[in-house]
């Protein structure tokens, strides 16, 4: 069965100066969505002006509900190059993401992910990066 998948982008903030170019870093949100409802909420990490820039993608992927059971959604973090086929888990204690909206969720160990749902999380943020605008105009 195809997924119908769409993207509303949510907010966007300026973050610091990138650490290795001094670019302008910023920080912009969004949801993926398919036919059931909400399957995934994003925080990406971009550097404007470069497009080959390693960026980090946080996913929060399942039951992304406000009042949904934080056993239901799983967090995982992703350095990518926009634009191509790099993609490396990293570890996703510690990282900002989703607990800005005050949502717990489980964190697995990014060394021991299982392959399906790797390969989920990096076809997801490969539909991110293609189709949320700001992604493309970075």
């Amino acid at each position: 069965m195809v997924q119908h998948l769409s993207i509303e982008e949510d907010e966007e903030f300026d973050e610091s100066a990138c650490p290795c170019c001094g670019g302008r870093m910023r920080l912009v949100m969004g949801v993926v969505r398919n036919e059931s409802g909400d399957i995934a909420q994003y925080f990406l990490y971009l550097v404007d002006g470069s497009s080959d820039h390693l960026i980090h993608v946080d996913l929060i992927v399942g039951n992304i509900s406000i009042y949904g059971n934080p056993m239901e959604r799983f967090a995982v973090s992703l350095q990518h190059v926009l634009n191509t086929d790099n993609y490396q888990f990293i570890d996703a204690v510690g990282r900002p993401f989703g607990f800005k909206r005050n949502r717990s969720c489980v964190i697995p160990d990014y060394r021991q992910l299982a392959e399906e749902f790797s390969s989920y999380c990096i076809f997801l943020t490969t539909f991110i990066c293609r189709n949320d605008s700001r992604a493309n105009g970075s």
